[in-house]
């Protein structure tokens, strides 16, 4: 016979001695139920840390659905296994374009274009000069 297990995501509510904690389901098929659940062996070998308040994932027998087995513990940012409520939206945020600040110096000078040729030409007459000698 194959395992069958129940796997549901859910925030710990309130820690209880021995790794025991009350979880607050949030998937959809069992929003708004409390069971009692304890840490996998290898969540205690590898010393993860829980506290209430963080978001967990448990399996779950089909025979007693008021105990689970935490088997992971999400981070900050990551978002819940079957929650398309909680899942960011594929848009990027649209940037305003900046403008550009000119100076007042650059704003009341109207010859800028005409100083650029002249620095230009001076670039041109200084390699022009190496050549002749």
């Amino acid at each position: 016979m194959a395992k069958e297990e129940i796997e549901a995501s859910g925030i710990i509510i309130e820690a209880y001695p021995n790794a025991t904690f009350k979880v607050k389901l949030l998937d959809e098929s069992f929003a708004g139920h409390e069971i009692l659940a304890h840490v996998s062996g290898r969540m205690r070998i590898n010393h993860i840390r829980i506290l209430p308040g963080d978001r967990v994932t448990i399996i779950m027998t089909p025979y007693d659905l008021s105990k689970g087995r935490i088997t992971f513990r999400h981070k900050k940012g990551d978002k819940l296994p079957n929650r398309e409520e909680e899942a960011p939206s594929d848009e990027k945020p649209t940037e305003e374009p900046k403008a550009e600040v000119k100076t007042e110096a650059e704003a009341t000078n109207t010859d800028a274009p005409a100083e650029k040729e002249s620095t230009e030409e001076k670039k041109e007459t200084t390699e022009e000069a190496p050549e002749q000698k």
